[in-house]
């Protein structure tokens, strides 16, 4: 039995680019088992991603669970063309990142931070306690 976190495929089971394909297009036909051996074979690069990303595991989550949601309301619009299908993954990753990013700069002060996500928590802290100044960022 090949060692890992539960629910995902290692390396080495990973499928062939045409038994990819064959997966997708089943998948995009609504079958249940092809959608699940997506979600297994790239769970772990998505979730690794975003984890790198946004800098906390929790967030993380939330995220990876949103690509995958995203992906279920979508694949009938995936077509093939040069990039892989795990492009298309790695891109709405990317572009929910961003997206929870700059909803949470807005209203904020304008300095830098290197935490979007850090600088909500901080915020929803100052709001609890009135001795945290909520500051995540480098002024």
């Amino acid at each position: 039995m090949a060692s890992g976190p539960v629910g995902t495929t290692p390396l080495n089971q990973r499928a062939s680019s045409q038994e990819l394909r064959r997966l997708v297009e089943q998948a995009q036909r609504g079958d249940r088992h092809a959608l699940e051996e997506l979600y297994l074979l790239h769970f772990d690069r998505i979730y690794s991603y975003l984890h790198m990303s946004v800098g906390n595991r929790h967030d993380a989550e939330d995220l990876t669970t949103q690509v995958f949601v995203k992906m279920l309301e979508s694949i009938g619009k995936f077509r093939w063309r040069s990039a892989p299908f795990s492009a298309w993954l790695f891109r709405i990753a990317h572009n929910l990142r961003w997206t929870i990013s700059a909803r949470t700069s807005v209203g904020s002060p304008r300095r830098k931070c290197r935490n979007p996500i850090r600088a909500r928590e901080a915020q929803r802290s100052k709001k609890r306690s009135s001795r945290s100044d909520g500051r995540a960022c480098s002024s």
